[in-house]
């Protein structure tokens, strides 16, 4: 499943505040990929998720047969967000 389109960077705003009230701990879940806003790390698939909700009304599954990490990063890195590869320390748009 590509990443709808018309999400955008105020819908990721929207669910890294949510995430942020619900007290979400920055390194849950986070594996290789996370993006970095004001020193807190995001899961990129959670936020493109999370975000999905703002912008369509529904979740995104996040199973890797639906849904691939590189997709997320690459849909936040053209978005102007800054990412991070945790395995490499390779920092994307900075």
């Amino acid at each position: 499943m590509p990443v709808p389109t018309n999400i955008t960077r105020e819908h990721i705003f929207q669910a890294i505040i949510k995430l942020n009230l619900e007290n979400h701990p920055s390194t849950n879940k986070l594996q290789t990929w996370a993006l970095e806003y004001e020193d807190f790390l995001y899961p990129v698939k959670r936020i493109l998720s999370e975000a999905n909700y703002f912008a369509n009304g529904n979740y995104i599954d996040n199973s890797p047969n639906n849904f691939q990490s590189q997709m997320a990063v690459d849909y936040l890195n053209n978005l102007g967000f800054k990412i991070l590869n945790l395995k490499s320390g390779i920092i994307t748009n900075l």
